[in-house]
C-alpha cells in the first residue's frame, strides 16, 4: 500500500492522504488493523494486482463507512469473518464506485449485507458496482449482497449493476424507492 507514505493499514494510508488522492496497494496483506474504517472524503482504495484484504471481525456491525464524497473502491477482498453484520455502509450520499472487489462472511444478527446504501438525507447518492462477487452474505432468511434503503421519498438513489454475483444469500439486491440498473 503506498500513499506517498508506506502504511500498514487503510487507516493509516487515509490519515496521510487529501481528498481526491490514492491509495494503491503494493504488496497484497490484510490492512484493517482490526478497526473500522470512515472515509469521509473524495478518495480510491485501489488494491487491483495484488491480494488486498481488509478482515474485519469486529463486534461494531460496519466494516467500513463511507459519507459524503466520491470514493472509489477497487480490487479489495473485504470478509466479515462470520461476525460483523455489514461491509460497507454508505449513508450520507456522494458517489461510490466498487469495482472488482469480493464481499464476503457477513452474518451477524439475522441479516448481512455486502453492501448498504440508508441515505437519511435528501442528498442524492449513486451506487455503482461492477466486477464484483458477494459470498455468504446474509442468512437463509434475511441479508444479500445490495440493500438500497433511502431514508425519505425525498432521497433519491441511483444504483448500476454491472457484472456482479451473488451466492450463498437469501437476497441479491434489493431496494425500495430505489432506481436500480443492472
Amino acid at each position: 500500500m503506498h500513499s506517498g507514505v508506506p502504511c500498514a493499514t487503510f487507516k493509516h494510508a487515509l490519515s496521510k492522504t487529501n481528498a481526491g488522492g490514492e491509495i494503491n496497494c503494493v504488496d497484497q496483506g490484510d490492512f484493517s488493523g482490526g478497526a473500522q474504517l470512515l472515509i469521509d472524503r473524495a478518495i480510491t482504495i485501489d488494491c487491483e494486482g495484488v491480494q488486498g484484504r481488509f478482515g474485519y471481525a469486529g463486534t461494531s456491525a460496519t466494516a467500513m463507512f463511507v459519507s459524503g464524497a466520491t470514493v472509489v473502491l477497487r480490487g479489495l477482498d473485504i470478509d466479515g469473518s462470520g461476525v460483523a453484520a455489514q461491509a460497507v455502509e454508505f449513508n450520507s450520499g456522494g458517489v461510490l464506485h466498487i469495482e472488482k472487489c469480493v464481499f464476503r462472511n457477513f452474518v451477524t444478527a439475522g441479516s448481512g449485507w455486502g453492501i448498504v446504501d440508508d441515505a437519511s438525507l435528501s442528498t442524492p447518492s449513486e451506487l455503482f458496482v461492477s466486477d464484483t462477487a458477494f459470498e455468504n452474505n446474509g442468512t437463509a432468511s434475511s441479508g444479500g449482497g445490495i440493500l438500497i434503503a433511502p431514508g425519505s421519498a425525498n432521497s433519491i438513489t441511483r444504483v448500476t449493476l454491472n457484472r456482479v454475483m451473488d451466492a450463498g444469500a437469501s437476497t441479491g439486491s434489493r431496494g425500495p424507492r430505489a432506481t436500480i440498473k443492472a
